[in-house]
């Protein structure tokens, strides 16, 4: 099954004939080996579990579909944070076991304000602004998502 754009539009008909014709001519340049997408994405990494889980959410985030997403969430080590998002603030609402969680509006990581992280983050996520809300405060708590996002202490 073809796609065949509305008869309207003169200047899709165009475009899509002159899509048609470069598949035929450059097939290579439409398929994707999937064993060649993951070597490419190892490539790009340090080894680690954590390094290539971070570079697939980003491969994974660029359909901007929100169907095709990588959430790591028990293959990764997090700070013992929970961040939440309550409308458009990243609250902090538990901590590890010892302490007490402080609440409140999260507005800096290491003195980086909230609003240029969620900036570097956006690149990770897939779907829904409201998607990327719920899912984006685990990059919060993830120092080796802080470290490639340039938001690392520099401290273990």
């Amino acid at each position: 099954m073809t796609w065949t754009p509305p008869e309207r539009t003169a200047d899709a008909a165009a475009i899509h004939a002159a899509a048609d014709a470069d598949r035929r001519t450059n097939p290579e340049l439409y398929s994707l080996d999937p064993d060649d997408v993951l070597t490419r994405v190892l490539e790009r990494t340090d080894g680690s579990t954590e390094a290539f889980l971070l570079s697939a959410m980003r491969l994974l985030a660029l359909p901007e579909n929100g169907h095709t997403r990588l959430i790591p969430n028990d293959a990764i080590r997090v700070l013992p944070l929970r961040f939440v998002s309550v409308g458009r603030m990243v609250h902090l609402t538990h901590t590890a076991l010892e302490t007490t969680a402080p609440g409140g509006e999260l507005i800096a990581i290491n003195g980086t304000p909230l609003g240029q992280i969620e900036a570097a983050m956006e690149k990770f996520l897939a779907g829904t602004r409201q998607r990327k809300r719920v899912i984006g405060p685990i990059l919060l708590a993830w120092p080796h998502a802080l470290e490639q996002l340039g938001f690392s202490s520099n401290e273990n």
